[in-house]
């Protein structure tokens, strides 16, 4: 009863911020899940492609594309948050599997922001989470090898930029409400 839903607003930003933009009918709306479902589906492709050759094939694609669409079609089209999720944690599997690859904790940095940012958007964003977690082995490994201060920096990079969960989450808020 009147209690605000702070952390869990950025998908409700999105929306707003289209709906000032071009108006509140449906069909308008209706594009934003629309354009979360292909800009998924351009990061699912490009998570294929950097797999390699051996997942880079035309039978892996078609494959991808219809279980994709079996999932977004009779779900991905709605107004509810779950379409950003799946956006923001497809975002997150490439990002960590290029910082995986490349050895970049930059890149890494770049995902946790992702995941960070699906969790301001519903309870259920926690699974973007899930990538990061599947990169500790790598990321133990480049931590035994670097100087101390070079695992000084990479904690504050990644602790800095999984803030912005706080910094999105609760950017309209007031202190009591956070």
């Amino acid at each position: 009863f009147n209690v605000t839903e702070n952390p869990f607003v950025a998908s409700q930003y999105v929306l707003q911020a289209w709906g000032a933009l071009g108006g509140w009918g449906l069909a308008w709306m209706r594009l934003v899940p629309l354009i979360y479902g292909l800009a998924t589906w351009v990061l699912l492709r490009l998570l294929l492609v950097t797999f390699g050759p051996e997942l880079d094939t035309a039978r892996a694609a078609w494959a991808l594309l219809v279980a994709y669409l079996l999932w977004w079609l009779p779900y991905g089209m709605t107004l509810r948050p779950e379409p950003l999720i799946v956006l923001l944690a497809a975002a997150t599997l490439l990002l960590t599997e290029l910082a995986r690859r490349r050895h970049s904790v930059g890149v890494f940095a770049a995902a946790t922001t992702t995941a960070a940012l699906a969790m301001t958007v519903s309870p259920s964003g926690l699974v973007a989470a899930a990538p990061l977690v599947l990169a500790l082995p790598w990321l133990s490994v480049w931590w035994r090898a670097r100087p101390a201060s070079a695992r000084l920096t990479a904690v504050l990079l990644v602790g800095a930029t999984g803030s912005a969960l706080v910094l999105v989450g609760c950017a309209d808020a007031t202190l009591g409400d956070v």
